[in-house]
């Protein structure tokens, strides 16, 4: 019998620019100099679809009976309101929403975005090092690093400082259409998380990992240095930013493998070339 296999990559990828250890800011060199990731708030990243999408649910899950029983129990109000006004109060919601799917998310997006954004914390990583896109993207036009960390030590770390907070870590699932939940069995949370995950199939090419942490936006994640495992050093990479790079690898007594990116001979494409240290 084959043994199991993890569903995850032996190995993850954090691109970043590097401004250098005397730069301010340089809140790229702080991924290496200083051990930290960053969980952003959706709101900075480049897509206005992610972590956005509008809740849709499925006919058979949304129906009058269950939205009364859920607008029932988390109305605010509940217990000073009679039974009855509450009653006529959901079934006029549900009317108008199931009438006005369209208007009813474009007249309360802004909120429910807003409140999302200020709950996330999302940190995106890859399974891709050598991605022409991603090195002109995320790593400033070639010039900087890519990092790479050991996935099972590094999921081991994010469960035990932030299991307790709630969070989730997996693969981005690339879709034309919007995610299509279900009402009463998706919980708000849940729901939530799926659309954190949930992107457009143009952005398949990057192969995105995500960690979301729930109620930590704008979050500084500081990793044990023993987790990074690779570095990647992009084909544009100023020479005295590679031989800083070096030494601090060497003073800090990081034990990993240093590599040049170089532009390919015989086609687009990256060559890796091992580095001493």
């Amino acid at each position: 019998m084959e043994p199991n296999k993890s569903p995850f990559p032996e190995t993850i990828y954090k691109y970043r620019p590097y401004e250098g250890l005397k730069n301010t800011p340089n809140f790229g060199t702080q991924t290496l100099s200083e051990f930290k990731l960053y969980a952003s708030s959706a709101k900075h990243f480049n897509d206005p679809f992610d972590n956005a999408l509008p809740f849709r649910y499925s006919d058979e899950s949304f129906t009058l009976d269950l939205f009364t029983q859920k607008y029932m129990r988390d109305h605010p109000l509940r217990k000073h309101l009679p039974y009855n006004e509450l009653l006529m109060e959901a079934t006029e919601r549900y009317n108008y929403i199931k009438c006005y799917l369209d208007r009813n998310w474009r007249d309360n997006k802004d909120i429910i975005n807003e409140m999302d954004h200020k709950f996330y914390g999302i940190l995106s990583l890859t399974t891709k090092r050598d991605n022409l896109l991603m090195w002109s993207h995320y790593a400033n036009y070639h010039q900087v690093f890519c990092i790479g960390f050991d996935t099972e030590p590094f999921m081991t770390f994010i469960g035990n400082q932030y299991q307790r907070f709630g969070c989730k870590i997996g693969p981005v699932d690339y879709q034309n259409e919007y995610p299509v939940l279900e009402f009463m069995l998706d919980p708000d949370i849940k729901s939530s998380i799926q659309r954190c995950f949930c992107k457009n199939t143009c952005w398949k090419y990057e192969d995105e990992y995500r960690l979301v942490l729930n109620n930590k936006p704008d979050h500084v994640i500081i990793y044990p240095k023993e987790l990074v495992s690779e570095i990647y050093l992009g084909c544009k990479i100023k020479p005295d930013h590679r031989d800083e790079i070096k030494r601090f690898l060497s003073s800090s007594k990081l034990e990993l493998k240093l590599y040049q990116m170089e532009m390919s001979y015989n086609c687009f494409g990256l060559e890796i070339e091992q580095l001493s240290y």
